[in-house]
């Protein structure tokens, strides 16, 4: 299974935000071995845009991700 999705965050929070998806990349690495989480921060004055991609997920973890990307998007 695979997954993507983008996200914008404004000055003020992108920090948190950063840091909870980083948080978030290592324990699904830790939970599903073998599967790849990428942050990608693209960066400009007043917010940044989150690129998250996921691959070498077993189709089992398609609920977690699911709460998790709705959790993530009550961050913002």
């Amino acid at each position: 299974m695979t997954f993507k999705f983008d996200l914008e965050a404004g000055f003020a929070i992108r920090k948190q935000v950063r840091l909870q998806l980083q948080n978030s990349k290592k324990t699904l690495e830790f939970e599903y071995p073998g599967c790849s989480v990428l942050v990608i921060e693209d960066k400009e004055m007043l917010e940044s845009t989150f690129h998250v991609r996921g691959k070498n997920l077993p189709d089992s973890a398609e609920q977690v991700i699911k709460q998790w990307g709705k959790q993530i998007q009550q961050w913002v």
